[in-house]
Parts: C-alpha cells; sequence; structure tokens
C-alpha cells in the first residue's frame, strides 16, 4: 500500500490597508482524505502617485476633473486605482514663458495714413503671430499706413497666448509759416527770413522773377521786388510772397542846403552849395542865388557848382540872400522825384 502525503498550498495577495495584511494559515482535507495545507499571505498593495504638470498662459487658470487651479498652486486628487486602492494624482500649474515686446510707432502726417508701428521682440516662445485692433493675424512685424490715433497690437505665441499692448501714433501738426514785407533803403539790403514752425525737417527755395535764386533758409537782398519762398516737409509744402518796397523818397533828406555860409578865405564854409543823397541818381539840377532886390547873382546846373560870396568881380557885403532850387532824382527803384526847396542864405564875412 502506497503512502500518500499531505499536500502544501501558498497564495499571496494584495491589501489596500496595512490592518488587512497578515498570513492566515488553513487545514483542509484533500480528495484522498489526507491534510491540505493552505497559506494565505497578505501583503500591503505598493501605493499609486501620479504626477501631472499643466501649463496655460499668463493670467489664466487651469481646471482639472472640473476644479480650477490657479496659476502657480497644486491640488492632489484621489481616484480608484487598478488594484483597487486608491490612486493619488499631484496636478500642478505652471505659466509658459512670458513673451516680451516693445511697439515703435512712428508718426503720421494729419490726416495722411502715413504712419507706422514696428513690434521689436524681446523673448518668448517662437513662432509669433500679430494682429491690430482685433484684426487678422500676420507673420510681419511692422503694420504700415496707419493714421494717427490709439491703437491695440496682440502678440500670439506658440502656445496660443496672446498678450496686447495699446500705442498710439501721434500726429504731426500742420507746418506754420509766417512772412513779412519788407522796406529796402537804397543802397542797403535787407534780410528776408520767414518764421517756419515744423515738426520735421525742412527745404527751402527762393525764386524771384528771374528763376530760383536760392535753397538757403534765408535770402539777402538788395532790390526791390516780390521774392517767393517754399518751403518743404516729408508731410506738405508751403509758398509765399514777400514783397520788398524801396523806402519812399523823403524831401527833406534828399538834398541839404545850408542857411549861411563865410566865404573868408578859412577853409570853412567858403563857398555855397548843395549836398545831393550820393545814393541817388540825379536827372537835372538847377540852383539860383538872388539878392534882397531879387537881382540873380548865381546860378548853376551843376551839383559841385559852388557860389564863392563874388558877384561881377566884386565881394558881396554880408547879407541875407534868397536860395532857389529844383533838381529831379530817381531812387533804386526808378522811382523819380522832383525836388523844390527856397529859402535864405546868410552870408557872413
Amino acid at each position: 500500500v502506497a503512502q500518500l502525503l499531505a499536500d502544501f498550498n501558498l497564495l499571496q495577495t494584495t491589501a489596500c490597508s496595512p490592518l488587512d495584511t497578515g498570513t492566515v494559515t488553513t487545514l483542509l482535507t484533500n480528495q484522498f482524505g489526507c491534510d491540505s495545507v493552505v497559506v494565505v499571505m497578505t501583503i500591503l498593495a505598493q501605493p499609486i502617485f501620479n504626477q501631472i504638470q499643466l501649463e496655460v498662459c499668463e493670467g489664466e487658470n487651469a481646471i482639472f476633473n472640473g476644479m480650477t487651479i490657479p496659476v502657480g498652486s497644486s491640488q492632489d486628487f484621489v481616484f480608484a486605482g487598478s488594484n483597487g486602492c486608491d490612486s493619488t494624482v499631484s496636478v500642478s500649474v505652471v505659466a509658459f514663458p512670458t513673451v516680451s515686446f516693445e511697439l515703435e510707432a512712428s508718426a503720421a502726417c494729419q490726416d495722411l495714413p502715413n504712419g507706422n508701428i514696428a513690434i521689436l521682440m524681446l523673448g518668448g516662445e517662437q513662432p509669433y503671430q500679430f494682429s491690430l485692433n482685433g484684426g487678422a493675424y500676420q507673420t510681419d512685424t511692422l503694420f504700415a499706413g496707419l493714421p494717427a490715433g490709439g491703437y491695440s497690437v496682440a502678440v500670439q505665441d506658440v502656445n496660443g497666448c496672446v498678450y496686447p499692448k495699446n500705442v498710439n501714433i501721434p500726429s504731426i501738426p500742420p507746418m506754420v509759416a509766417e512772412a513779412a514785407d519788407e522796406t529796402l533803403v537804397c543802397g542797403e539790403t535787407v534780410m528776408l527770413r520767414p518764421l517756419v514752425i515744423s515738426g520735421l525737417p525742412v527745404t527751402w527755395q527762393w525764386s524771384d522773377s528771374s528763376g530760383v535764386v536760392s535753397a538757403a533758409d534765408r535770402l539777402l537782398v538788395s532790390s526791390a521786388g516780390t521774392y517767393t519762398f517754399t518751403v518743404t516737409n516729408a508731410c506738405e509744402s508751403f509758398s509765399g510772397d514777400i514783397k520788398v518796397a524801396v523806402e519812399p523818397l523823403k524831401q527833406a533828406k534828399l538834398i541839404y542846403l545850408p542857411n549861411s555860409f563865410s566865404p573868408n578865405d578859412d577853409g570853412i564854409n567858403d563857398c555855397y552849395q548843395g549836398f545831393v543823397d550820393p545814393k541817388l541818381e540825379l536827372l537835372s539840377y538847377e540852383l539860383k542865388i538872388f539878392d534882397r532886390w531879387g537881382d540873380q547873382i548865381f546860378e548853376t546846373t551843376n551839383v559841385e557848382g559852388c557860389w564863392d560870396g563874388w558877384f561881377r568881380g566884386k565881394e558881396m557885403d554880408p547879407a541875407v540872400m534868397v536860395y532857389w532850387m529844383r533838381m529831379l532824382v530817381r531812387n533804386c527803384d526808378g522811382q523819380v522825384v522832383e525836388v523844390f526847396r527856397k529859402g535864405d542864405i546868410h552870408l557872413v564875412r
């Protein structure tokens, strides 16, 4: 008769709680009527722990399992694991790298769409797209052909994050130009210098009846006429006229006729004559001198003609004479004036 041996079985299982761990031995009878030992060993199941990091755009929150998680914080969630025990998921939220940029706006002419906005990228994750005032995105960093005013520029990075920034395109004020007519003294010059206020560099052009005469910001003239200046900047052009007139002749200053002379051969006032302004063109000249009885004692048509106090070979005695003078003169602008004077002369010895 063969001897039957008892059998032995070892079973291992896991538990979620330490309280449920341990070893249990059970004695049973097998099919042969012998002892059958069953040992059940229960060990603690390994914990299930997962970490998840979510990235969101700056200023936004993440939503996980229906819960809002702010940037910079974390939240643990417990779920049923595959082993029937709790599974912990730790969710942390960070922001995508910040996009940094600057906007440079170039001024626009008043009422003209010629301003620009340039975008200078300083940091972030490429590629970028750019939008103006909520319009379609583009890859070009320049928005051109814009009128003056306020604008909103949005930069979108590779993560879809949008960073808005406002900018203003200034308006270039209209150019202001002022000029006054001038008066020219014959034989002298006058500087024409209009006052121009411009927010931009300007160029000049001067012209007269002969054509263009200068490209300076001022013009020195020596003759009467109309002088036209044109000043131009990137936005506009302005033209104006300056009329230069010769100062009207003042008869009192055209000739000097002394009221006395002393023909005593001392070298001082020994001869009587008129002194005409040398700036004038003398067309004709007459000087006559009469005694107190009305007799003419001297006459000349030469402006350098001079009476020495003699008449018919004889020195005249001290007395009061009368002079009569008439002349025609022409100013530098062609103005012709007739001048007539008469008055007393004191002959002194």
